[in-house]
């Protein structure tokens, strides 16, 4: 999934010249990637952070595998409602709201969006405030039996 955000326009020579630069770029961002652990109650997983804006955008789309153990923690860097999508995103997973304090407010499952038209892909917007968004897995959160209002703990 990936936040919403505005479409944008990019000319086919900066495609060009991104593609061409690839090699370079993909090795170095993703050794930037940075990872914590995240604990609840009975497990724990390791969770790469997104906290720039265009990680944040981009979050798992054009990933094909999602480890069990593992997900993408959004830190949206203010609680309100949030919204996503799963646009380009080909691995079904849970949407797992939190607040400041980490606390679950919302769970949501979202399916992935078949159309290559973004205005097409169902939006999926937290019931509460929520500053940190977790994606994992679908069915990680009933299979691992959290819930509304449990609290978990983002390791240094």
């Amino acid at each position: 999934g990936k936040k919403m955000g505005k479409d944008f326009i990019i000319p086919a020579a900066i495609i060009m010249l991104l593609a061409f630069a690839g090699g370079c770029i993909s090795s170095s961002s993703q050794s930037a990637a940075q990872f914590r652990t995240l604990h609840f109650t009975n497990l724990s997983l390791s969770v790469e952070m997104a906290t720039a804006p265009e990680k944040i955008e981009t979050g798992l789309m054009g990933r094909t595998f999602l480890d069990e153990r593992s997900g993408m923690l959004f830190d949206m860097s203010h609680a309100g409602l949030q919204s996503f999508w799963m646009y380009n995103t080909t691995i079904p997973l849970d949407a797992i709201f939190l607040d400041e304090n980490l606390s679950v407010v919302d769970i949501q499952s979202m399916a992935p969006c078949a159309s290559g038209e973004p205005r097409a892909c169902q939006i999926y917007t937290s019931r509460a405030p929520a500053r940190y968004v977790l994606e994992a897995n679908a069915g990680f959160a009933s299979k691992n039996g959290i819930k509304l209002g449990d609290r978990a703990m983002l390791e240094n």
